[in-house]
Formats: C-alpha cells, structure tokens, sequence
C-alpha cells in the first residue's frame, strides 16, 4: 500500500525469502529478509518493511513485524523485529521527512485496523525520533579489543570461572543440527519455566530451526561435558560491525561448571573471528542478569523505545476485555 504527495511515496511490502539485504550496502541484521522470516516466527505475526521515497530516492526505512492481536477479529498491532528494531536514513533524510513518515504510518495504521505500535531501537543505531524514550541502557563488549586484553581486565572471579570451565575440558562447537536445535530448545524452554516467563517467549521448533538452518548470519554454539553431553547454548546474530546475544539456556545441574561465564568469552572470540565486527550486544534485563552482563563490560549504551496508540477507543475496547488498566506500565497493555 502507498501514500502519496508531489514529492515523498510511502510504502509498506511484506518481506518475501529471498537472499541478499533489502538495502544494498546496509549490512544490518534487521534488514536480513532470512533473518525477518525467523522472527515472524517467532512474534507470531507476518514481517513488513516501511518505505519513504523521494523522487524514487529512499529515505527511510524500518522493519516491522504485524500481529494479530488475540481475540479481536482483525485487529493488529506492530512490534519491532525480536530483539531490537532499526531505522535506516539515508544521508539527505531530513527532520521534516521523519514527520512525514510518522504521519503516513498513522494513516496507514488507521485504515488498517493496527491498534497500536511497541518499537525497540538497538542501542547501535542512532536514527531515533524523536518522541522515543530511553528506558535502560544495554550492556555490549568491544570487539576491537584483543581478546588478552579483555580477559585481564576482567576481574579475578570471572577469570577463575572461565579456567575452570577449560580445566573440565568442556568444548564450544557450532551447530545448526537438528539434535542440537532440539536439546537448546529443550534448555531455553526450561529456562523460561523457572523464570515463569510469559508464553510469548516460549517460540516454536520451526522458529528456532528457520533462524538456525535458514538464516546465514545466525549461528548457536553449543557448551558439551567432557562426557559430550550438551550443557549450555547460546545463539548469536548479526553481521558486518554489529553483533546480538539474542538468546542463552543452561543445565542448571551443570552451573559449577561456569557454563555461562564460559558462554560470554566464547561469544566473543566467536564474533572477535568475523571481519570487521566491532560490538557485540549483550542487552539489559533485570537487576541480576545486568549485572552478570556488567561483570565482563561497562560499556553501555542507551535503549529507547516508542509506543504508539494508533486508535484510542480500539486500544481502549482492547483492554476493557482484558480486564486491564489502559495506564498499564506494560505496553501494549491489552497483551498481559
């Protein structure tokens, strides 16, 4: 769909498989139609990319994923891909352009029964508009530093936690098997259990195989016993200078064995060996999985976010059924 004045077009498309970024020379994971594939998955929902052109020039784009919102006929709402979303600008992109953008995508929205908007920006870009709010600030590690220099400035405790793991001569390997994919589910899913997380985080086998057998710029390594049982897993995204820890599990009955520590240091030899990354995200969380992020940087970036209310009575209606407050902290406060 396309609106339209004498001199911007605004479009929205769905992202179809196919190779090769949607942007020539903009090597950025949110713009990897592989990889928006997976998170459709994921977020259960069907992936888009929003355009602003002018004179068949672009000038803006952002990745976007649809949802049905449960319960409610057809009524939508937009959330950023999983785990953050990005904007691209192109270098004559100007303050009036975002306007225009933001107007055409509340247009868009209206006559298109899309209810709302929750969009999380990777701390990495820096195309935010400007009613975006920071909210935290995520952890990442400098890949341009020499992985000796980064071990001795981690503190005694963590490198005493990362030797031990190598004293119990426990491996990382690089998987995308389907053994491997169903024994990190399996970890993952039992993670969530403990933490009670809710059922959106509990993604399905055909995300987690779309992301690690079809998605090139997604890789899990794997943690194995000296006896060669899988103890830990985490999967890692990204491509050109920018890197993702999206999502970790381990055995709980193996955390002597420092699987999570161990996870870190390998993530970041990992991403270290891929030419010209520069950061590697860790992301936030809550007080303790921060600090455990903290322990091996400072270096923090700040996390913004948007939230959208594209339909006041249809938001409204939405949480009335839910029975939930409209001044929920939680957004959008219809998905309690």
């Amino acid at each position: 769909m396309c609106f339209n004045n004498l001199e911007t077009k605004f479009s929205i498309k769905p992202i179809t498989k196919s190779t090769g970024f949607l942007i020539s020379g903009y090597q950025r994971i949110q713009f990897d139609p592989e990889f928006l594939t997976a998170c459709a998955l994921a977020q259960k929902g069907e992936a888009f990319i929003l355009n602003l052109y002018r004179q068949k020039k672009l000038l803006l784009a952002q990745p976007m994923i649809k949802r049905a919102i449960p319960g409610e006929g057809h009524l939508y709402d937009f959330i950023s891909p999983f785990e953050y979303g990005i904007v691209y600008c192109s270098p004559e992109t100007k303050k009036s352009d975002w306007q225009i953008f933001a107007r055409a995508k509340r247009q868009y929205c209206r006559f298109n029964s899309i209810v709302s908007e929750f969009y999380r920006y990777s701390p990495c870009n820096n195309n935010i508009p400007d009613e975006a709010e920071c909210v935290d600030r995520h952890v990442y590690l400098d890949l341009e530093v020499e992985q000796t220099d980064l071990f001795a400035n981690w503190n005694n405790s963590l490198r005493r936690a990362i030797k031990r793991s190598f004293r119990q001569e426990i491996i990382c390997r690089i998987s995308s098997t389907d053994s491997d994919i169903d024994t990190f589910m399996t970890l993952y899913y039992n993670l969530m259990k403990r933490r009670q997380a809710r059922n959106s985080y509990f993604f399905s086998l055909e995300y987690f195989k779309t992301l690690l057998q079809y998605c090139s710029n997604s890789w899990l390594l794997i943690l194995e016993s000296k006896s060669g049982l899988p103890i830990a897993g985490s999967i890692v995204v990204g491509c050109g200078d920018l890197y993702y820890h999206l999502l970790t599990a381990s055995d709980p009955k193996y955390l002597a064995s420092r699987p999570n520590e161990r996870l870190i240091f390998e993530l970041f030899c990992f991403c270290k060996r891929k030419k010209g990354g520069k950061k590697l995200m860790l992301g936030g969380g809550d007080t303790g999985v921060k600090n455990f992020k903290l322990r091996f940087s400072k270096l923090t970036l700040p996390y913004f976010v948007t939230r959208q209310v594209y339909s006041k009575k249809l938001y409204k209606a939405a949480c009335n059924k839910k029975k939930v407050s409209v001044l929920s902290n939680f957004f959008p406060a219809y998905r309690i």
